[in-house]
């Protein structure tokens, strides 16, 4: 009962099917999942119990794990590439629609979009071409330039970060704090889980593991990377994909690649957009009781300590809605942008980080 993404998923999917009108036998729920020390890998094995005690065991539930899955190959596949799809439409929106002159064209491209890539993908037609033609839909909307906006980076449970229902639409109320959002990405935790794996397995030298990791890895990389690399001129800046540099910080501080989870996944992104992005603040958001989010909070205090980078921790119970936290470091963050009236200097805490 403490984990509320289990329950919203339950509820959403039962929803839909009722909404839908659609026969159990021909429904299916598409999860990400992966081995870690949380209820995530479970998450799955519950609501497939409870549709069965319900009457709707007939649903069929869809991982992105590779390992002992019942779907075929190619259903993870392409999830993993609905997943960068996803990714990369949430980087356009983050960086056109605080500048947008004409409010709502980026919203109604987003949807308009979202329709072209399941029509795509539901068709079979070429995915690159209709993400091309998007991106040109993107870059032709009429934007404020010259305008500079704080940056603030999103990390946290990977289902409140992607349910804009759940986190009460909260890039929006980012944005209309005067902020803009470096949305977290989707497939960042698969290469975190791929890249520990790999590590753990040079250490012990089991040769079996790491050949099929690496290749495994080298194949989502750069499935992963083709479509960073497309959005890169519109969005004015490099998104790398997760890599050993970004783990090599969170070893320094004792954390080995056996601890697993969404508490070191956390820390390393922080270390990759420290690196790659520069944001001025972080957003940390949670589901009430997650235990990830909780031993998140005392790791990154040294962010504001040494940095001088604040943390903002959003825990979301299902009832009440956190996001007015925002507006005072917003305010304080812009407030210090026009005293310096020029980009912050990063380079105090390059030095300390690297």
């Amino acid at each position: 009962g403490e984990c509320l993404p289990t329950a919203a998923l339950i509820g959403s999917l039962i929803e839909t099917i009722d909404k839908e009108k659609i026969p159990p036998s021909r429904a299916a729920l598409a999860l990400p999942t992966s081995l870690y020390s949380c209820n995530f890998p479970q998450i799955p094995v519950l609501i497939k119990l409870i549709l069965e005690r319900i009457g709707l065991g007939e649903v069929e539930i869809f991982t992105t794990a590779l390992v002992n899955q019942r779907e075929p190959v190619e259903v993870s596949l392409m999830l993993f590439q609905a997943y960068c799809l996803a990714d990369n439409l949430r980087r356009l929106v983050a960086r056109i629609r605080p500048y947008e002159k004409n409010k709502g064209e980026t919203e109604q491209c987003w949807q308009e979009a979202l329709a072209k890539l399941s029509r795509a993908i539901r068709d079979r037609l070429n995915l690159r071409q209709a993400f091309d033609k998007i991106i040109k839909d993107f870059a032709s909307i009429p934007a404020e330039k010259e305008k500079s906006r704080p940056k603030i980076a999103i990390i946290g449970d990977l289902y409140v970060i992607a349910n804009p229902e759940f986190n009460y639409q909260v890039e929006k109320e980012v944005e209309a704090a005067g902020g803009e959002v470096i949305p977290a990405s989707l497939v960042d935790i698969t290469h975190f889980s791929h890249l520990n794996r790999l590590e753990r397995a040079w250490k012990n030298l089991v040769w079996q593991e790491i050949i099929r990791t690496s290749l495994l890895q080298l194949f989502l990389r750069l499935q992963d990377y083709r479509w960073r690399k497309m959005i890169e001129e519109v969005i004015g800046w490099r998104s790398k994909p997760l890599d050993f540099s970004s783990l090599k910080r969170i070893r320094e501080k004792g954390l080995p690649a056996e601890l697993d989870g969404e508490t070191v996944l956390n820390l390393a992104k922080i270390n990759h957009y420290l690196k790659e992005i520069r944001p001025e603040a972080f957003l940390h958001v949670n589901p009430i009781y997650c235990c990830p989010g909780v031993v998140t909070v005392p790791l990154v205090q040294w962010l504001e300590d040494k940095l001088k980078i604040p943390v903002i921790n959003l825990y979301y119970d299902g009832h009440h809605n956190p996001n007015s936290q925002l507006k005072p470091y917003l305010h304080f963050l812009k407030e210090k942008r026009e005293i310096s009236k020029m980009e912050p200097n990063f380079e105090f805490w390059r030095k300390e980080w690297m």
